[in-house]
Parts: structure tokens; C-alpha cells; sequence
């Protein structure tokens, strides 16, 4: 039976036809979990359209071509090989505990795109070439782009839902994290795997903030221990500040660990809901989501480097 049309469905096929097939799914998933599809005229504060976008902050959000175009250019910006459901976050930016929504509704996003996508390539058809590279490869050439293309391949085509945290931890090493290319994977299983995701950086600057309220909270302001309380919130978060290097290297630390990073120019972008002169505008702060314990064991390896430091 064919499916009915919709405005918003049949926009972001359309412009979707020279994208990756990832980003395509990514976006049918925002707009089921953002307005089922329908181009609205209002919603949360001054949210409006088919993704939600705020009326203070973009042109006419209700403008679907250039909404759904937005999005595509945010995806491809932001596209790092990471799970669909997460580039979906990413690109959304929802509140952390609203960040697994889109994952939810990847195989519904499938239905809708068939075999299509760019190129008119599925998912079967990409795997396919995947393994074809794997196992064609030089002698002595450096195999690992080829596992991390195939790890990839896994990922779009399951979702980080089914996919233990061993896993996880088995495609970061086949896949290295640089700072023009980062692999984040949101949420995780338990805090047994993440504990070998690579200590805090050896040298560095100095810990300005951190700022951690969850189960065994440990806070920093200007180098030095402030008792809990000292800031409000950052209950289901940790916020480090440092030097823009130092800041960098404890992302990726978190990362390797199995926790989302955002709120950073390098990380994925900065919501304009910070203090003006906030660390976060200039790429010296980070916050760190994802599993609690997880989240508890990254904040004292913050703490242990700093303390490190001051010796």
C-alpha cells in the first residue's frame, strides 16, 4: 500500500536525495519524535516547525525547505559516524535525558526510506561493500579506517540500543579519536568497560571549574575544592573548564569512557543558555552526560589531575 503524502516526509526525501542515507534516517526520526511529522505552528516557549526550531534563533522556522536544508547542513557539520539516534540528538540538542528518543524510532524511519538514500543504496548494500573492504585489504597497509567503516555500518544499521558497552569499547580502539574527528557514543551500559577508557591527560592547564552534584560530588572553582552546593544544578551533568587543549583532551577521555560531550564549539556546539562570558563560548568548557557512575568515575579523574597538578 502506498504511503500517504506529507509535507514534511516528502521535503526531507526530496533534499535528502545527494545525503547519506544516515542522515536521512536521522532526520525522518526528528521529525517523528519533534512534531510527528507535522509543521507546527507553535510548541515549547518560542519552538515552532516540523524539528522544533526557536523563533529567537532561526528565520522562519515554519519555512519547511529551509528548516529541512538547516538540518542537513547542521547533520553534515556534526556527522562523525556516530550512531543515528545520536547524530539526531546531536543535531537537536535536546536536554541529556531526552537525547535517546530518536533512536527509538530509527526502524520506523527505515520503513519510510525503503532502500533509498543517496545513491539508492540500503543498508544490506552498504555492509556489504563494508565487508568486501575488510577482507580485500594490501599486506602491511594500516587496516584499521576498514574495521572502523564496518563498526560504523553496525552501528547505523542496529543503533547503540543493542549494542553492548563492550562492544563500545571494542569499536573506539578500531576507531582513533582526533580532534578533527570524534566518535561519541551517548548513554552505555554499566561503569565495568568504561573504567578502561584512558586516564586524564598527563600535563595540561590548570582545572578553572568543575562542577559535578550527582551521587559523590566533587567540585572545583579556580583550581581548588568548594564544598557541595557551592553551584546549583549540574546534578546529571559534569562541567569541566580549562585551557581550550586541556578541555579537549578530557572530552575525548569522556568519550572513550562512553559519555556524551556537548556544549563546546568542538563538541558538537554551544546552546545560547550560558552566562555571557561563559567558558562554554570559547571552546574552554565542556558538559559531560551519560551513564551516573560513569559520569562519577570521569569527575574524579578530573580531580585526581588537578590534584596532581598543584603537587
Amino acid at each position: 500500500m502506498a504511503r500517504r503524502s506529507n509535507p514534511v516526509i516528502d521535503e526531507i526525501l526530496r533534499q535528502g536525495r545527494n545525503q547519506p542515507r544516515r542522515r536521512i534516517l536521522a532526520a525522518l526520526a526528528t521529525g517523528r519524535v519533534e512534531s510527528n511529522f507535522r509543521n507546527l505552528p507553535g510548541g515549547d516557549a518560542d519552538s515552532q516547525g516540523w524539528r522544533q526550531e526557536r523563533a529567537s534563533l532561526y528565520r522562519d522556522p515554519r519555512n519547511l525547505s529551509a528548516s529541512v536544508r538547516r538540518f542537513y547542513q547542521e547533520a553534515a557539520k556534526l556527522d562523525r559516524g556516530q550512531p543515528v539516534g545520536v547524530l539526531a540528538a546531536d543535531v537537536q540538542r535536546p536536554a541529556a535525558q531526552y537525547r535517546g528518543r530518536y533512536a527509538e524510532h530509527l526502524d520506523e524511519a527505515r520503513q519510510i526510506l525503503g532502500g533509498g538514500g543517496a545513491g539508492g543504496t540500503g543498508d544490506t548494500d552498504s555492509r556489504a561493500r563494508t565487508r568486501t573492504t575488510t577482507t580485500t585489504t594490501t599486506p602491511g597497509v594500516d587496516n584499521r579506517r576498514a574495521r572502523a567503516q564496518l563498526v560504523q555500518a553496525f552501528l547505523e544499521d542496529k543503533g547503540a540500543d543493542v549494542l553492548d558497552f563492550a562492544m563500545q569499547a571494542r569499536a573506539l580502539r578500531d576507531i582513533p579519536a582526533t580532534r578533527s574527528s570524534r566518535t561519541s557514543y551517548s548513554g552505555g551500559g554499566g561503569g565495568g568497560g568504561g573504567g578502561r577508557g584512558g586516564g586524564a591527560p598527563r600535563s595540561g592547564s590548570s582545572v578553572k571549574e568543575l562542577f559535578w552534584q550527582g551521587p559523590g560530588g566533587i567540585n572545583l572553582k579556580n583550581g581548588r575544592r568548594v564544598p557541595q552546593g557551592f553551584v546549583s544544578g549540574h546534578t546529571d551533568h559534569v562541567h569541566v573548564a580549562a585551557g581550550p587543549k586541556t578541555v579537549d583532551r578530557f572530552g575525548r577521555m569522556a568519550q572513550r569512557m562512553g559519555l556524551h560531550v556537548g556544549e563546546n564549539p568542538d563538541f558538537g556546539g554551544v546552546d545560547p543558555v550560558h552566562a555571557p562570558k561563559s567558558f562554554h563560548y570559547s571552546d574552554r568548557a565542556i558538559d559531560v552526560s551519560g551513564d551516573p557512575r560513569l559520569e562519577r568515575r570521569f569527575a574524579r579523574r578530573v580531580y585526581r589531575y588537578q590534584r596532581r597538578r598543584r603537587r
